[in-house]
């Protein structure tokens, strides 16, 4: 019986040891008085690819997908951050290229925050190649009041769909922040 506990006990111990590839924690980031915490550290790529260099500008890396296949998916888990320094402001950004767009609404990225909590998606907003190609266009969906999203699983999903077989995309810079203040 003694074994048994043990060995239950040891594998219980060794699990939670284990690291997470799933999620990450949101790091905390200061600038003076002011504190935020990057959701966005982990990246889960389904028809993605990451890159160097740009399509409209030069240098830096990116995230990639290609008109090749009908959809891809760039995903940031995270378990943010609870507590009464963390309060229930979230930002999200990042820079995009979309090339041969065709002018078409159909060749778009959609911006979703899952929460893994409780299966529940959240449309952010669209981007779409309407109004022609993109060329390092900074999107921001700033100071979004979101208390339910704080002390969850979430993740930040960039979910590019092509109607075009050569219509590129590029995500450069993305970035998932939880705001928050100093206590000391």
């Amino acid at each position: 019986m003694r074994k048994t506990l043990f060995a239950v006990l040891l594998t219980g111990l060794a699990l939670t040891a284990l690291p997470s590839f799933a999620t990450t924690t949101c790091l905390s980031q200061y600038l003076l008085y002011h504190v935020w915490y990057q959701c966005g550290n982990n990246p889960q790529l389904s028809n993605f690819y990451y890159n160097t260099g740009w399509v409209c500008a030069t240098g830096g890396g990116y995230y990639g997908a290609d008109g090749s296949t009908s959809a891809a998916t760039l995903s940031f888990p995270a378990t943010t951050q609870t507590g009464e320094q963390y309060n229930d402001y979230f930002s999200i950004s990042f820079a995009v290229d979309m090339v041969n767009s065709h002018n078409n609404a159909q060749n778009l990225i959609y911006v979703t925050v899952h929460n893994d909590s409780y299966s529940i998606y959240e449309l952010i907003g669209t981007i779409d190649g309407s109004g022609g190609d993109l060329c390092t266009v900074n999107k921001a969906w700033n100071n979004l009041y979101r208390p339910g999203w704080k002390g969850q699983t979430l993740s930040l999903n960039l979910e590019a769909h092509f109607n075009n077989s050569d219509t590129l995309v590029r995500i450069n810079g993305p970035s998932f922040i939880q705001d928050g203040y100093d206590t000391n």
